[in-house]
Order: C-alpha cells, then sequence, then structure tokens
C-alpha cells in the first residue's frame, strides 16, 4: 500500500527541523490512533501543560495540541481537535484525546481567532509521506 501524502500547516513560528519533524511524528500518529484517513494536519503550538476550557486556563498534563482533517471531515468542510498526550516533554504519545466533537471551518476560540485559518500562508504548508510504524 502506498503511503498517505499528509499536509502540515503550522500555526505560528516553524520550530526548527529537528523538533518540527518529531511533532510531525506526534501530531500523525495521534490523528491515525483516532482515524487512519487523516489527510490534513494543523500543529497548533508546542508541547503544553495547560488547556483553555469555557475561556479560562486549568493545568493539564503535556500534550500537543492539534487539529485534522480527514477526507469526510473536508467534505462536511469541518475539522477535529485533538490533544496528543506524552509523556512529559518528550515526543512519545501516550494517548489521544479529542477535545470536543468536530467544528465547522470558521469556528473561533474563545479570543476570537480562526482555528484553523481559512487563508494560511500556503507557504507554511509542507507535504511529506507519513511516518513508518
Amino acid at each position: 500500500m502506498a503511503a498517505r501524502i499528509v499536509g502540515y500547516f503550522t500555526k505560528g513560528a516553524r520550530p526548527e527541523a529537528s523538533i518540527a519533524k518529531a511533532m510531525q511524528i506526534l501530531a500523525y500518529h495521534a490523528a491515525k490512533e483516532l482515524d487512519p484517513d487523516v489527510r490534513e494536519i494543523l500543529i497548533r503550538g508546542l508541547i503544553h501543560s495547560t488547556t483553555k476550557a469555557l475561556g479560562k486556563w486549568k493545568k493539564d498534563d503535556p500534550h500537543l495540541t492539534i487539529s485534522y482533517r480527514t477526507t469526510a471531515l473536508m467534505k462536511e468542510e469541518k475539522f477535529l481537535t485533538v490533544h496528543a498526550y506524552t509523556k512529559g516533554k518528550s515526543y512519545d504519545l501516550e494517548r489521544a484525546k479529542p477535545a470536543g466533537a468536530p467544528l465547522p471551518n470558521d469556528a473561533k476560540d474563545t479570543d476570537g481567532d480562526m482555528i484553523w485559518p481559512e487563508n494560511i500562508d500556503r507557504e507554511d504548508v509542507f507535504y511529506v509521506d507519513p511516518p513508518e510504524a
């Protein structure tokens, strides 16, 4: 079976190459654990230990926040946000947990910013073959 090509987007500055690669692998495995048909992944920041719920920050286990689209979600014009929990600040996936139900592409966070930017700079899109198991 041919490797699926996955588009990775970064929100904000792209980290150095070795960290970006580790984040890609973590994001891919987290998304694939929930749905093997992942097509696009938005990496929304670095590993962190907080989460925002109902406009308030609270402590959480270390995780990478990602959003992803599958073929079906793309047809529905939606995406799903996931927390890819790690073992400490490592890039080893411990578990993947959806942060809610799929949202429409134009959904905004509690600050009023689009979660999946509508006009993301296409220069920040990089396509790679998914990592090996």
